[in-house]
């Protein structure tokens, strides 16, 4: 008589998120909770660091400051879901952080982190790697992966990113946009996965009716 409730409400609780999931799954529904970015102008022009495929049917874009700790699930959520479908995802990793903030002590952060996407992009990968993934303190970080000072291209495109989250009001991180748009609340980053056939089927029928 004293288990039976306790029963009762487990497999009601299992239900109910067996429904949920099944409920949030719903690529359709993805899609209409997913929404416009005000002011995508530009947005092709901000260069962050990649991880290929570009030509992939499914664009994560995350939008990091690397004082935020959420960042660093956001980012290993992200290079996991990469690593698992890997040829089928495209992620790229853009900045918001203000270059005219001195006193900010994790700007350098940024500031090598594009030197390097510049000179070296798999060298720009393990950086990012190091900071959000493997945690390497302040310190340490810039002891390992410091350059020479970051010359007026890398400072412009900080800028640039800057600027970009000031006209959309993201004065928050991480932003996360996929395919152009921001992705929807509610849903986690590893929820990409149910749909990366549906983006595929997506993209193929947008080139078959092209090809018309």
């Amino acid at each position: 008589l004293f288990i039976k409730p306790v029963l009762e409400s487990k497999y009601s609780l299992e239900n109910a998120n067996t429904a949920l999931n099944k409920f949030k799954r719903n690529f359709t529904l993805f899609q209409f909770l997913s929404k416009d970015i005000e002011e995508y102008d530009d947005f092709e022009k901000l260069k962050g660091i990649t991880f290929e495929n570009t030509n992939a049917a499914t664009q994560l874009t995350l939008i990091l400051s690397p004082s935020c700790g959420h960042c660093h699930k956001a980012f290993q959520d992200a290079y996991e879901l990469y690593q698992k479908f890997t040829g089928k995802m495209h992620l790229n990793i853009l900045f918001n952080i203000n270059q005219e903030n001195n006193d900010n002590p994790y700007k350098s952060i940024v500031e090598n982190l594009l030197a390097w996407n510049e000179q070296n992009p798999e060298k720009a990968q393990e950086a990012i790697i190091d900071w959000h993934i493997n945690r390497l303190d302040l310190e340490n970080w810039k002891a390992k992966w410091t350059v020479e000072t970051p010359h007026m291209i890398v400072n412009q495109q900080v800028q640039n990113q800057y600027y970009w989250c000031l006209k959309n009001e993201f004065n928050y991180t991480p932003v996360k946009l996929i395919n152009g748009e921001l992705f929807p609340e509610n849903y986690e980053i590893n929820d990409l996965k149910y749909f990366m056939n549906e983006f595929q089927q997506e993209i193929e029928t947008e080139e078959t009716l092209r090809a018309v």
